[in-house]
């Protein structure tokens, strides 16, 4: 188990001890964003006159909006995620399919060869086709994993600005 770590803070302008087994840097961080939030509820114009316990109760019902937004955010972005995969998937499983049919088209032109040349014309056309089709897949494929990372970079920064 890590050992705990110990950090003086300022919230809301008085000087807390944070302790946990989180980094330093982490306490701090949590430290910073309460003062945000501290920050964003003072610019109420009720906010001073407002009780104590009243004012502790709208910074936790915010803090906890927040971290629901995530929540739901993140859980958002892991079924998009799911779904990229899963058409990853499938176009893979194309790829395959016209590799398979690429090679068969190649066979018997290979075998029919010089014997009929609309025939070979028209298989030389299909396997262009073919040929196309399949880096046209494969650039969506590129496309799609880019796109995934690009998710997944972002999800990682989001999921770090998150505080609970």
């Amino acid at each position: 188990m890590a050992a705990k770590n110990s950090v003086q803070v300022l919230v809301g302008g008085k000087v807390i001890r944070l302790t946990g087994y989180e980094s330093e840097e982490y306490l701090e961080k949590v430290a910073s964003y309460l003062n945000h939030k501290l920050g964003e509820l003072s610019q109420i114009s009720s906010w001073r006159r407002m009780a104590a316990d009243t004012r502790s109760t709208l910074l936790s019902l915010n803090v906890a909006d927040d971290y629901f937004k995530a929540k739901s955010k993140a859980e958002e972005l892991e079924e998009e995620l799911q779904n990229k995969d899963r058409e990853l998937y499938d176009l893979k499983q194309d790829l395959v399919d016209l590799q398979v049919k690429l090679d068969e088209l190649q066979r018997g032109q290979n075998a029919n060869q010089g014997n009929r040349p609309n025939q070979n014309q028209n298989q030389n056309q299909n396997q262009n086709q073919n040929q196309n089709q399949i880096q046209n897949q494969n650039q969506i494929q590129n496309q799609n994993q880019n796109q995934i990372q690009i998710q997944i970079q972002i999800q990682t920064k989001k999921k770090k600005k998150v505080v609970l």
